[in-house]
């Protein structure tokens, strides 16, 4: 591959840029140094809905009397999340890097709350180029404190039908659609892309959030952005599709 000078950041590498192992932490940063970063509402959004919403449930987790320390409170959590190990996966990294006390419940809660007030999405937008061509409302969500706890609306849900401009995206990129659902792979984006440009699901709520991979890949601007993420198992059948590249910087694998 030729060298990279702009590279697209997925959810996966927004948060171990941040929250994962230390090497792993600095293998990352150490592949983004002197590039020109790249992410988009939409990436943002995932983060929100997933990073950011695990946070609040751990928080709420934290701040029960039955935890008294966090470690007992991550033992809780992860009864709480046991049919979501990628909730529990991403607490764990969360409080690895934490920057408290581990083992003082108060330090770490208010560690916490400053992470979920602000200190998350001011670190995400950590960018050269910030891209908004899907007008994602969960890019933008309301995180209220209702007495001790943290309530997030994040706009987005078959009920609500939010206004956003992913139906507008996915017709820009029709050919590129196309050719995903073509491939079929992977086999449950293919399908859902396919039930879309069918008119028989509307992209909205968990039927835009199934083909998430797809449109952070379509959202790539060029050939010569390399998409960066530890994803492989996803983005390679998509990337190979629409003909653009991936980089997992842990691993130091590209394609």
């Amino acid at each position: 591959m030729e060298k990279v000078e702009e590279v697209f950041l997925d959810t996966t590498i927004q948060i171990d840029r941040y929250y994962t192992l230390k090497q792993d932490k600095e293998k990352i940063n150490k592949e983004l140094e002197n590039k020109t970063l790249i992410s988009s509402s939409y990436v943002l959004g995932e983060f929100v809905a997933a990073f950011i919403a695990d946070a609040i449930l751990f928080h709420k987790t934290l701040s029960d009397e039955a935890s008294a320390t966090p470690m007992e409170a991550l033992i809780r959590f992860s009864t709480i999340a046991s049919n979501r190990p990628r909730s529990y996966n991403r607490i764990h990294k969360l409080l690895s890097n934490i920057g408290a006390d581990i083992n003082n419940k108060e330090k770490v809660k208010l560690r916490l709350e400053m992470f979920i007030e602000n200190l998350f999405i001011e670190r995400f937008k950590s960018l050269d180029i910030y891209i908004n061509e899907t007008g994602c409302v969960r890019a933008n969500p309301q995180i209220k404190k209702n007495g001790n706890l943290y309530e997030l609306d994040h706009g987005c849900s078959q009920r609500k039908k939010p206004k956003c401009d992913i139906k507008a995206f996915l017709e820009l990129n029709h050919n590129e659609v196309a050719d995903i659902i073509s491939n079929k792979e992977p086999k449950d984006i293919a399908e859902n892309l396919n039930e879309i440009s069918a008119g028989k699901k509307q992209p909205v709520g968990r039927a835009c959030w199934g083909i998430g991979d797809a449109v952070i890949a379509l959202e790539m601007p060029d050939e010569k952005v390399v998409l960066y993420t530890t994803n492989e198992k996803d983005y390679k059948p998509i990337c190979k599709s629409i003909n653009k590249n991936y980089f997992n910087p842990i691993k130091n694998k590209n394609k």
